[in-house]
């Protein structure tokens, strides 16, 4: 679930095996985008609503679609292709799979996983080729993985009708998804906790707790602590800032509050995560 681009092409194909902390923008792409999740564990956002994802997943992404993904583990493996409307025939392109309506989010078992790996590894062995043709091939085998996804097509889960309780949670979500990434260590978030949120919102905070819980199964607290932790996992791994920095700049008063938290969420001091 890396952050790949499609450029100038109308098509590209990646293999993920990351070992870091790659967060993916809350926002909508230019392009059509299917992705197998092999390993790894993560949150995924459709429109302000949270998905868990913790089993092999395939996911279905259009550009009507703003989404973003947050990976809670340290790594993660799978594959990635990006096309163009004009790899899929018109039919392919209509709801309900590429819908915006619907989080084209489908668990997997083995065998579909073995399947699927296979269809995405020819797919590389075809786009590295010199074979005149490997754009109407690449089509064809992009076309299979849109019929599996069709045919698992029960799994995915409607978007929740307009409401109160989903308007806040759509609210609650930008609010916690600006703030982030935290790009110096001058910079300090503004909003720690649920409170906050719910002052920034003009709501009262058990109304603000209730419906993230209607909506996502999760409290509040949950949403945030998730999102501080995978920013100090990016920060630990790609800056070399101080722990002290990076307590400051997640809004934690001390370093030590800061160590408390991240043993807490993760079982290792921000120094053992680091190393």
């Amino acid at each position: 679930m890396s952050t790949f681009t499609l450029g100038q092409d109308t098509f590209r194909i990646y293999k993920i095996n990351s070992k870091k902390h790659e967060s993916v923008s809350y926002k909508r792409r230019d392009y059509f985008k299917i992705s197998l999740l092999t390993a790894g564990t993560g949150m995924m956002y459709f429109s302000g609503t949270p998905v868990w994802v913790e089993k092999a997943t395939l996911t279905f992404f259009n550009p009507l679609l703003a989404y973003s993904w947050e990976p809670t583990s340290k790594t993660h493996s799978g594959y990635t292709v990006l096309f163009t409307a004009d790899f899929l025939p018109g039919p392919l392109r209509r709801p309900p799979l590429f819908s915006p309506d619907l989080i084209p989010v489908y668990t997997l078992d083995k065998a579909a996983v073995k399947d699927l790996v296979f269809i995405f590894e020819k797919m590389i062995a075809i786009d590295e080729s010199d074979y005149a043709q490997k754009n109407e091939l690449l089509a064809h085998y992009i076309q299979l993985i849109v019929h599996e996804g069709l045919r698992l097509q029960k799994v995915p889960k409607p978007m929740l009708q307009n409401n109160a309780a989903e308007r806040i949670t759509r609210q609650f979500f930008d609010l916690l998804w600006k703030q982030f990434p935290v790009r110096s260590p001058e910079e300090v978030i503004q909003l720690k906790n649920p409170s906050h949120y719910a002052d920034a919102l003009n709501v009262h905070i058990n109304h603000l707790n209730q419906s993230i819980h209607t909506i996502s199964g999760k409290n509040t607290t949950w949403h945030i602590q998730q999102k501080l932790t995978g920013e100090a996992k990016m920060l630990l791994m790609q800056t070399d800032w101080p722990v002290a920095d990076i307590a400051y700049s997640l809004g934690f008063e001390y370093p030590s509050y800061f160590n408390r938290f991240f043993k807490k969420q993760t079982g290792l001091t921000p120094l053992s995560f680091r190393k």
